[in-house]
């Protein structure tokens, strides 16, 4: 695996990833919920009700709800219902697990469509797009952006909510295949700006660890209070110093070659530790890399070379090279890649 942090504006990826293909697969037939293969027989319409996006549309002060919503991944639909709530009618949900989107479509009869964004029908236009820790697991987020400015109605606006790229797990960020990209506040108003869009971020976040960021088309100028919004510029954040530090502090753990030995710990919170040459480090005490097991889950990490004990896989990682890359040939994902910060393991 290679990860690369662009230099320009902290984004972390997966240079090379599994194809959109093998991840369309993935999320259609495993991403389906905790109860692994048998998660058919489960099949029932959530009665959970989550308020996040209503309570960004109230901060924003958008209060017509005649408006048109899509949610990019919307699970269970339990956000949606959120909105429906309070109001809110004309919804619409895309999902690429086949279990989620079925279950959703229990609550919104004809309103889930399966598959990615491109799911939705052509002509259907949106006052509000939104999305809920989705864009991270995106292969091409430039393009679903891309796509959503194109079904942005005049005066809409896109919520995007991610995990921060400065406080998500390190480990998350090493071996979490699905997120293939961590955001940071530069790369999404530097994503924005690429598509002629203007950025701020939501006071009103789930948690310090994630970003909320609402686009709105440069010449459709809005007010928002400043209370419960800010508006940064890129230059106002130390995020590259801070994830070089972390990265660099994972790389001495031992010399060129080093296998450093591990143990994912799947407590109560999903707590993550690391344990190097004898000594145990603390890495995050909220990763949910490992939180859940499902009997696949469970295989394909045993499949890896992990050992299961108790609540906790052991395994390790050799350190081939851990470098700062001069002058590779940039990878457009979200802007130049020059000098990126690369990690090496296998």
């Amino acid at each position: 695996m290679l990860v690369v942090q662009c230099k320009n504006c902290d984004h972390l990826y997966y240079a090379n990833p599994p194809g959109e293909d093998w991840f369309a697969n993935f999320y259609r037939s495993e991403w389906n919920s905790d109860r692994g293969e048998n998660a058919d027989a489960y099949l029932t319409a959530s009665s959970a009700i989550k308020t996040t996006p209503a309570r960004l549309l109230a901060d924003a002060e958008i209060a017509d709800r005649g408006l048109r919503m899509l949610e990019i991944g919307c699970g269970t639909g339990d956000m949606m219902a959120g909105l429906q709530q309070t109001g809110f009618s004309d919804l619409y949900g895309t999902e690429a697990s086949d279990y989620r989107a079925a279950m959703s479509a229990l609550r919104f009869p004809h309103r889930v469509f399966r598959g990615g964004y491109s799911a939705v029908p052509s002509g259907l236009m949106f006052d509000f797009i939104f999305s809920h820790h989705v864009m991270e697991h995106i292969h091409n987020p430039h393009e679903a952006m891309k796509w959503m400015v194109a079904r942005l109605s005049k005066g809409g606006i896109i919520a995007i909510t991610v995990p921060d790229a400065a406080c998500e797990p390190l480990l998350n960020q090493i071996l979490f295949i699905p997120h293939l990209h961590s955001f940071s506040h530069r790369s999404l108003i530097k994503m924005g700006e690429s598509l002629g869009l203007k950025t701020l971020f939501w006071k009103g976040a789930n948690s310090p660890y994630e970003l909320t960021a609402v686009f709105h088309r440069s010449s459709e100028p809005r007010t928002f209070d400043e209370k419960t919004w800010i508006n940064v510029q890129s230059s106002s954040f130390a995020a590259p110093q801070l994830m070089k530090q972390r990265f660099a502090a994972f790389a001495k753990a031992g010399k060129l070659g080093d296998t450093i030995h591990f143990a994912l710990h799947a407590g109560e919170k999903g707590a993550t530790a690391m344990q190097a040459f004898g000594g145990v480090r603390k890495v995050s005490a909220a990763s949910a890399l490992l939180a859940r097991f499902s009997t696949r889950l469970g295989r394909q990490i045993a499949a890896m070379g992990f050992r299961r004990a108790g609540n906790k896989w052991i395994g390790r990682l050799r350190v081939v090279t851990a470098h700062l890359k001069e002058g590779d040939d940039p990878i457009t994902v979200i802007g130049s890649t020059k000098g990126d910060l690369a990690l090496h393991i296998k």
